[in-house]
């Protein structure tokens, strides 16, 4: 909970809903709350402000002077309000528009005069959204007259609350409308029984979306993180090769100098010499520290070295390049996957009419096996996982195990009958797991600590899946993936 939602929370506990209220067409809700305070009843009110770039929540006391807000604000350029704690309750400035219920002939005429229809009655009439403005067009495209019918259409069937909610498919995505569209045409949609069912099901498929676009953009800027150092790789292996092939340069300068030994003057730094199988000049660098034998016996310790990692820098950067291109299929892959690929976790399908939507804090499915006695033993996957299994799916009788001193999954024994006896096998079998999904996976004998989930509690403090635990056994065993 984020620290606003604390102080909300903090503020009306305790407290009963008296009414909502929502004010003309004002995009702001009022909720009235009462609590009971040194005995006496206290009076308190929740303003939801639907108006300007973001949402505003601002709790207000009985003498609707600011408790807390959202966000705070002083009076400048900019803010047309100061919110404050402690100043007096200014709703959102309310911008000059017409009345809809008052419109007449005259003034659809005179609105419409210069701007597109839809354009026109969003920015002069109060209350009218842009899809509203926009189905009064389409349904009222023969006039004047005709507008103001579909208008009075519309605020009819708001006026008496006849809404038929439903969500259009439509090409640019889900539309959620209270009543039938004549902007959609023949785009499919799904009729609900409320308009809370159809807003309910309408946000929870699109924050299912938002989290899948967040997935697919977390994971394509992944590869592509991981691209960039392939590529860095690649050339500096070429670098590498580069230098590799310079083998045959640094064998002229040892044979010339071995070959001209007498020629070398003492402490020279470079020297010009000629090669006897061409005939040409060779300017050789020197170490002027060493003579001229030992500068050549360098010289041919560069050559073994390079023509010894040719080999093997040759067959790193076809490694390189292989990787190269897997990456490069897999960006392709990830930039073009859509919500049904198996790269990301399944969507949930669309909410039917009358159905309920999912529990939002529903366990994972953790992977499992059934161990020879016909045990079920559950295994934790990252830190997430295995604090949910170990501190919300986990019975205080079940078996706990982890790797001794590794990172590693929790796993888990289901021990439906309580027994404190739980059969040698399976607390190998269950071990053996335990290491396997542990760093200590390639070791040839880990360690694995067990005891009941009863004696295992978080560490205070600690990142998800840090535990601390007491009454444990220990057994070594060998890592197997089951």
């Amino acid at each position: 909970m984020t620290p606003f939602g604390q102080a909300l929370a903090n503020c009306l506990i305790s407290s009963r809903l008296l009414s909502i209220r929502q004010d003309g067409l004002e995009r702001a809700v009022r909720f009235n709350f009462t609590r009971k305070s040194g005995g006496n009843e206290e009076r308190l009110a929740l303003i939801f402000e639907m108006a300007g770039k973001k949402p505003e929540f601002i709790a207000l006391d009985a003498d609707d002077k600011i408790l807390l807000a959202q966000s705070y604000s002083t009076l400048d350029d900019r803010a047309a309000r100061a919110i404050l704690p402690g100043l007096a309750y200014e709703p959102p400035p309310v911008p000059e528009k017409l009345v809809p219920h008052g419109l007449t002939i005259g003034h659809i005429t005179e609105i419409i005069r210069y701007k597109p229809v839809d354009k026109a009655l969003f920015d002069a009439v109060g209350g009218i959204s842009p899809m509203l403005a926009r189905e009064v067009a389409r349904a009222g495209n023969d006039g004047p007259r005709a507008l103001l019918d579909a208008l009075k259409n519309l605020l009819g069937r708001l006026d008496s609350g006849d809404f038929a909610p439903r969500i259009y498919d439509t090409e640019k995505g889900p539309v959620l409308a209270a009543f039938p569209m004549v902007q959609f045409g023949d785009a499919s949609f799904r009729e609900f029984p409320s308009m809370n069912e159809a807003a309910e099901a309408f946000y929870s498929e699109d924050e299912a979306r938002r989290e899948f676009q967040s997935a697919r953009a977390n994971l394509v800027r992944k590869i592509k993180a991981e691209l960039a150092g392939a590529h860095r790789k690649a050339v500096a292996i070429e670098a590498d090769i580069n230098k590799a092939e310079n083998a045959e340069h640094c064998r002229l300068c040892g044979q010339t100098l071995m070959a001209s030994l007498k020629q070398v003057p003492e402490g020279a730094e470079r020297v010009l010499l000629t090669d006897y199988e061409t005939g040409d000049t060779v300017e050789i660098k020197l170490d002027p520290k060493l003579s001229a034998v030992r500068n050549a016996e360098e010289y041919f310790k560069k050559v073994k070295k390079a023509r010894s990692g040719e080999k093997l820098l040759r067959g790193r950067l076809e490694a390189a390049r292989a990787e190269i291109e897997g990456l490069e299929a897999r960006l392709n892959t990830a930039e073009e996957a859509g919500e049904d690929s198996e790269l990301f976790p399944k969507l949930p399908d669309k909410i039917a009419p009358g159905a309920r939507k999912p529990a939002r804090n529903a366990l994972p499915e953790f992977p499992s096996f059934i161990t020879s006695d016909g045990y079920t033993v559950f295994i934790g996957k990252n830190a997430k996982m295995n604090d949910l299994l170990t501190f919300k799916a986990a019975s205080p009788m079940d078996l706990w195990l982890h790797a001794q001193g590794y990172r590693g999954s929790h796993v888990v024994v289901r021990n439906p009958a309580r027994r404190p006896d739980i059969p040698l096998a399976t607390i190998l079998q269950a071990a053996e797991a335990a290491a396997y999904y542990s760093e200590g996976k390639k070791d040839g004998a880990v360690p694995v600590d067990y005891t009941f989930v009863k004696y295992v509690r978080k560490m205070k403090d600690g990142p998800p899946g840090a535990v601390i635990f007491t009454g444990n056994k220990t057994v070594f065993v060998e890592p197997k993936r089951r």
